[in-house]
């Protein structure tokens, strides 16, 4: 899995490399609109499957890896069954004002 735990202003890492592993980790499947769903705020994983429609395989793998990569926070609660929150981490929310303005622009010039 591609790391994009680069600093922000970490000038060691080449471009190209950092492009890479950005678009590798939200080019998968269903990765935007996990972000902007969760651009709205925390969210139960059931709740977020069912908004989204996704098989919870492919959200459980999804959200693995947007939490491996510290753009989504994991949180578990006491209750009985334990619920999970998902919600964005700064470096999440950062992603989704792109994310986000990506899907402006797509809505534009498919309308």
């Amino acid at each position: 899995m591609p790391d994009m735990n680069w600093e922000p202003d970490d000038k060691s890492a080449p471009s190209a490399m950092v492009a890479d592993d950005f678009w590798d980790v939200l080019g998968a499947k269903w990765t935007f609109q996990i972000i902007a769903t969760l651009a709205d705020g925390p969210i139960h994983f059931n709740a977020l499957k069912r908004q989204l429609g996704i098989p919870g395989s492919t959200l459980s793998a999804r959200l693995d890896t947007l939490c491996e990569q510290s753009i989504v926070s994991r949180s578990v609660e006491n209750t009985s069954p334990p619920t999970v929150e998902y919600a964005l981490t700064p470096k999440g929310n950062e992603i989704a004002t792109v994310v986000n303005r990506l899907i402006e622009i797509e809505r534009k010039w498919t309308n």
